[in-house]
């Protein structure tokens, strides 16, 4: 899509507004400022910042930046052909035929046909509870304490006690069976001339994504019945193990909290957030998987694990603590009542006794674990052996060494087994040195010089300073090529009568962002610099200068040194002119 319909969705979208769904802003020297939502990053005090004016932010504490796309592509998980169009959409701009090839084409036309028709199913159960009141569904939901309130935010609906409801309905719309069945909504007869409903006389919960796209359902039958629950199969538009129930609600409160509520159902998570424990996500209908893991690592490093307190919820929970640990998380838990699910117990003692108990009573999972294993053994030497043993699937290879060397000691002082045994048994005599079992680190890019990026963030913050830089020819003294590059083009693009220069930024966010670049502006912008910006042009470039002029100084004496040169000479003791200038002008300076 062209540059052009770029910036028309750009302009069209308030990057605050989007970014307020998931956390919360509020303004702060000319910009707006909140706890960081990016993934990996849970902060206590704000350093994310927001340029309205822009329409690009930047976090202090985790040094990412960029416009609306890039936070899409971050916390969104939306590609920047699938943001753009996303944004388009919600601004009611026309999206242009995008030149898929033939096949590509099909797959994009047929994604958004899904997802249409995944919406069209959500917005019928929902009419159910609504429009039609069906008796019998509200009922067992009030009696499980959800309010209104609740099952709106959630969309909660109903599938009536009815063979071909949503048959009847996707007829009257012109909704295309063949979708229906392929998102396993509907299904065709074994004689093969009807489509029945799926779900039928079941509470239906729609799955949406961060997008607040559908993308499933999971129904829970109201009487007897098996299977309990029911979920939609996979599709080109529902992956189980990439997804969560209740993370479009939960990702502001996991950001404020610094943790993620992992239960087993859906009720656990309406019930919670019905009584203000809103960092709660579950998992859909299967296993949790590396997946899973993988996708709360982005969002937070500790997660209280509150599975099902029956033995089936113990062993989800032993299955997931590897999985998690290799992900480098944090996982908590707390004992509930034998018998007892999550929201059995919020209903039971309220949401402020809930978090007061994960807070004070929460032991980790891992100590849970061998507590139980461990629990009414006698606990001889061949006991012992066998617990250790037992405990081994639950050092995964790349899990952090600090938390290993933790678990281990738990090990030795719950068994009474000295640390030497414990090491040999789990094969950690032959490790030696502190990096043992450690991933390497990924090298970081080499940081821009503060000096240079300080003018540059001042040029690209200020017209005027652009204008000056080139003026004087001093673009030449930089000695980053990349600032160079950008300020000759940030200049070309000036001049072709963009005002005011936040246009600029935001036309070049991605490539200001890649060079290390935003920060600088940002903090220009935020007042971060101090408030005499000129003085501080000035500063900037008197000392990038006298740099320059050193060192081509130097490099000309070396030149000097082996041939003599009118023209060199000529031009070095003008150099040094200059360099003697330059510094009367530093000292009037200082003393001014």
């Amino acid at each position: 899509m062209s540059e052009e319909f770029k910036e028309q969705v750009r302009a069209a979208t308030n990057i605050v507004e989007v970014i307020s769904g998931f956390t919360e802003l509020k303004s702060s020297g000319g910009q707006m400022k909140g706890l960081c939502p990016l993934p990996g990053h849970n902060e206590k005090t704000p350093s994310f910042m927001v340029n309205e004016a822009g329409q690009y932010f930047y976090c202090f504490g985790c040094s990412r930046g960029g416009d609306v796309f890039k936070f899409s592509e971050l916390v969104m998980g939306k590609g920047f052909a699938e943001s753009l169009e996303y944004f388009a959409e919600k601004a009611g701009i026309q999206v242009p035929q995008r030149s898929f090839s033939g096949e590509d084409k099909k797959k994009h036309e047929k994604k958004k046909s899904l997802l249409k028709a995944n919406r069209f199913a959500s917005q019928f159960y929902r009419k159910n509870l609504t429009d039609r009141n069906i008796k019998k569904a509200n009922e067992y939901l009030k009696n499980r304490g959800l309010t209104r309130e609740t099952l709106d935010k959630f969309d909660v609906g109903y599938a009536q006690d009815e063979w071909q409801g949503l048959c009847h309905e996707a007829t009257k719309h012109k909704v295309s069976f063949s979708f229906l069945e392929e998102l396993g909504l509907i299904k065709k007869s074994k004689e093969k001339s009807r489509y029945f409903d799926i779900f039928r006389d079941r509470i239906v919960f729609p799955i949406l994504s961060l997008n607040d796209e559908v993308i499933g359902f999971g129904g829970r039958i109201l009487d007897e019945g098996e299977p309990k629950y029911l979920n939609s199969p996979e599709s080109e538009v529902f992956k189980k193990r990439q997804t969560f129930y209740g993370i479009r609600e939960a990702l502001p409160h996991i950001r404020e909290e610094g943790s993620i509520i992992l239960v087993e159902g859906y009720m656990d998570v309406l019930s919670l957030y019905q009584n203000g424990v809103k960092n709660v996500v579950a998992a859909l209908g299967t296993a949790f998987t590396a997946e899973h893991a993988k996708l709360l690592s982005r969002y937070s490093k500790k997660v209280f694990v509150l599975f099902d307190s029956d033995t089936a919820g113990f062993r989800a929970k032993e299955r997931a603590l590897p999985l998690l640990l290799s992900e480098g998380l944090y996982p908590m838990s707390l004992d509930i009542k034998e018998g007892k699910d999550p929201d059995d117990f919020v209903r039971e003692v309220g949401g402020a006794e809930f978090k007061k108990a994960l807070e004070t009573k929460s032991t980790d999972l891992f100590v849970q674990i061998l507590r139980k294993r461990i629990s009414g053994k006698k606990l001889t030497p061949s006991e012992k052996i066998l617990v250790l043993k037992e405990m081994k699937p639950f050092f995964p290879e790349n899990m952090e060494l600090g938390l290993k060397r933790l678990y281990l000691r738990e090990l030795s002082s719950l068994l009474m087994v000295d640390s030497s045994v414990v090491a040999a048994e789990f094969g950690f005599e032959k490790q030696r040195g502190v990096g043992a079992g450690l991933q390497k680190r990924a090298r970081k890019p080499q940081k821009i010089q503060k000096l240079e990026g300080t003018l540059a963030g001042l040029c690209l913050s200020e017209p005027k300073f652009l204008e000056k830089i080139m003026e004087s020819g001093q673009i030449e003294a930089f000695e980053s090529e990349s600032i160079t590059e950008i300020l000759k083009k940030a200049h070309e693009l000036y001049r072709q009568g963009l005002k005011p220069s936040d246009n600029l930024v935001a036309l070049m966010t991605d490539e200001i962002e890649q060079n290390g670049l935003l920060g600088f502006v940002m903090a220009v912008k935020s007042h971060q610099m101090g408030e005499d910006l000129d003085r501080l042009f000035d500063d900037c470039s008197r000392k990038i200068k006298e740099r320059f002029l050193k060192v081509t100084s130097l490099a000309m004496i070396n030149e000097l040194g082996t041939e003599r040169d009118s023209q060199k000479l000529k031009k070095f003791q003008e150099i040094q002119l200059d360099r003697s200038a330059l510094k009367a002008t530093t000292q009037e300076s200082n003393e001014g």
